[in-house]
């Protein structure tokens, strides 16, 4: 599924042009429901246009609202610029498959650049007076190193890359769209938190 949140034509066309070039069939969403079987004829992108840039928070509710409605299983939350390493939402998944325990993951995100160094491996999330939420990465920049590596609880997912389960979504409701850009994850893991417990895998 790709949610497009109002980008320029250029970009989407070019996203458009390469869904075609690997002979993927494109399916625009104008309702919630769709037709199973598509999925096992052909590959197939369900594409969601938003007519204007909702932001993070509300963006990605029209995504997360069709698969809640489609009883998926597990909704994998990939930013635009992310590249992701072979397999990674087969893997994502399969953790999930493995234990109940775990109601959502994010992977280590790493520096495109300097892939040695890491960008997101976990978070705490603080209140202060004002319940504003709060959250400090650890150690952006760190060098990676055995010390990261195996599952790692974590009070919040990373929004640019992340797993969870759809009836656990269900339960907490969507993003909240109060929050444009940079915290709607944050928020999201509050709630989650409430359920059970949040894993980073490395």
């Amino acid at each position: 599924m790709l949610v497009d949140n109002n980008s320029e034509a250029v970009f989407r066309n070019k996203v458009i042009k390469w869904l075609k070039k690997k002979n993927i069939q494109i399916n625009y969403v104008k309702n919630k429901k769709f037709n199973s079987k598509i999925f096992s004829k052909r590959k197939t992108c369900f594409f969601i246009r938003n007519k204007i840039n909702y932001g993070c928070g509300l963006g990605h509710n029209p995504g997360y609202d069709f698969c809640l409605k489609n009883d998926f299983k597990y909704i994998a939350r990939i930013d635009n610029d992310m590249s992701l390493p072979n397999n990674l939402i087969f893997k994502l998944s399969n953790r999930l498959d493995k234990n109940n325990k775990i109601i959502a993951l994010s992977p280590k995100v790493m520096f495109y650049h300097k892939p040695n160094l890491i960008w997101f491996r976990g978070a705490t999330i603080g209140v202060n007076l004002k319940l504003q939420k709060q959250c400090a990465s650890y150690d952006p920049g760190h060098l990676d190193d055995k010390v990261f590596k195996g599952l790692k609880k974590t009070d919040s997912l990373v929004g640019c890359a992340s797993m969870m389960r759809v009836k656990s979504l269900k339960k907490v409701g969507l993003s909240d769209p109060d929050f444009f850009y940079g915290e709607e994850d944050i928020e999201l893991s509050y709630r989650l938190l409430k359920q059970k417990v949040i894993y980073m895998w490395t």
